[in-house]
């Protein structure tokens, strides 16, 4: 379904650039049928949507240019994938790479777009094998869009906007290898800014939120939170007498020095370019103080523990802080994934969240990955910085700290600030110590939502 939303994007921005060269009513028919198709299949009605997708491929190999037949078949072949018909599939996906060469870009953005629709259809086909059981394949296609969109660095790509599918949805794609001889090199280093979104509506909402117009540019900062000392099951727990994953988790949080680190290098690094900050740690970084200082802030930084929990969508995910008023569910030291949607982060640009797991959950069908991070974007922040698993201490802290950097160094103004590229550049210059290296220190954290 991610893909069917992201494609039919192009579609729109392909309309609205070539109209005139067919009747209004054939524009206005496409319009629809794109339209049903895309709720149809949001809605679950495969069978619907598929009948949809090949009117709609009859209407556009009939009465369009043939630049614009790739989206003929793009559609049946997303539709297919859908209905779990994976070789008819396939053969859509490899006639719409096929027909992409009929088609010439009349606008940076159309070439972007262009870019983009090539690697999902090798990705597409990838998947295809996946599902067929055929690994070797899968892998071939997916190696293949490696190293096509690490051509997209030649093309003067400067981004790559990633809607995931299925367990893809974990993957940072920084991760994929582009060239295996001797030293690896990823697409970290071979291609362009990468940011995310569990869905193309996640992805667009944010980006039409309005900006922050605040004169004075705000941190929140918490950092080293004091933990408590495990206090057994809670109410609920005895209630249905079960060990839910909360609970271990709950069971021996210990002390992250860093993040106390952290939490002085992001507040040095922003003050240099006007911020004024509030920074809670230790005994004072408590829910409470998060609902009392997080509101109004441009940006948000939280280093702590954090966990998901795949069990009940995630309700018990939460970011461990300092436990406050005791005998106060609300202040216990756990904010929770309803805790989060409760926040006012109206006005928020960005909100780091340099825990374990803040983008790590349950996937939901058709609207990605049910994690904390997607709790932020809820509550008002137009993007999170998250992670896709465990962070180290150490490297993850000294990571935000070049990402702050980078973001200073773009100045005051907050429509100056590229965080995609911040983020690519810190990720490499922590990839040049010899001891962080390898993918799991610099990957786990990626950039969720408009760059």
């Amino acid at each position: 379904m991610r893909r069917t939303f992201s494609l039919s994007i192009f579609f729109l921005l392909l309309a609205s650039g070539l109209a005139g060269a067919q009747t209004q009513e054939d524009w206005d028919e496409r319009a629809l049928l794109s339209r049903q198709y895309i709720q149809l299949s949001r809605s679950g009605r495969i069978d619907d949507s598929l009948t949809i997708a090949n009117r709609h491929a009859e209407l556009v190999e009939s009465r369009f240019a043939k630049r614009d037949h790739f989206l003929a078949s793009m559609y049946v072949g997303e539709a297919l994938i859908n209905s779990g018909k994976y070789k008819e599939s396939m053969v859509k996906w490899q006639q719409t790479i096929e027909r992409l060469k009929d088609f010439t870009p009349r606008t940076e953005q159309e070439r972007y777009q262009l870019l983009l629709t090539h690697g999902d259809a090798l990705r597409s086909i990838g998947l295809c094998y996946a599902n067929l059981g055929d690994a070797a394949e899968a892998l071939k296609y997916y190696e293949a869009t490696a190293d096509w969109w690490a051509k997209a660095k030649h093309a003067d790509v400067t981004r790559l906007v990633v809607i995931p599918d299925g367990p893809l949805a974990l993957l940072p794609f920084e991760t994929l290898v582009v060239k295996n001889e001797g030293e690896p090199e990823y697409l970290l280093d071979a291609g362009p800014a990468i940011a995310y979104a569990p869905s193309a509506t996640i992805l667009l909402n944010p980006a039409e939120r309005k900006a922050s117009t605040a004169t004075e540019q705000k941190l929140f900062a918490l950092g080293d939170p004091n933990y408590a000392a495990a206090t057994g099951a809670d109410a609920l727990d005895r209630t249905l007498g079960i060990s839910r994953t909360v609970d271990r988790f709950r069971s021996g949080l210990s002390k992250l020095p860093s993040t106390g680190l952290e939490a002085n290098w992001i507040q040095q690094n922003l003050e240099k370019i006007g911020f004024t900050t509030t920074k809670v740690l230790g005994a004072e970084a408590t829910e409470a103080a998060i609902r009392r200082h997080a509101p109004g802030k441009q940006i948000i930084h939280m280093a702590c523990h954090g966990m998901a929990d795949q069990s009940y969508g995630n309700f018990f995910g939460s970011l461990a802080v300092a436990p406050g008023r005791a005998g106060d569910s609300r202040d216990d030291g756990f904010l929770s994934m309803s805790e989060i949607y409760e926040l006012n982060l109206d006005g928020c640009e960005l909100a780091i969240l340099s825990a374990c797991e803040t983008n790590y959950g349950p996937q939901q069908q058709g609207e990605g990955v049910w994690a904390l991070s997607r709790g932020f974007l809820v509550a008002g922040s137009r993007r999170v910085v998250a992670s896709n698993w465990v962070v180290d201490d150490l490297a993850g802290a000294t990571l935000i700290c070049y990402f702050s950097n980078y973001l200073a160094q773009a100045g005051k103004e907050p429509i100056d600030r590229d965080y995609a590229t911040a983020l690519l550049k810190a990720k490499r210059q922590i990839r040049k110590d010899a001891n962080w290296k390898h993918p799991f220190y610099w990957s786990s954290l990626v950039l969720v939502g408009p760059k």
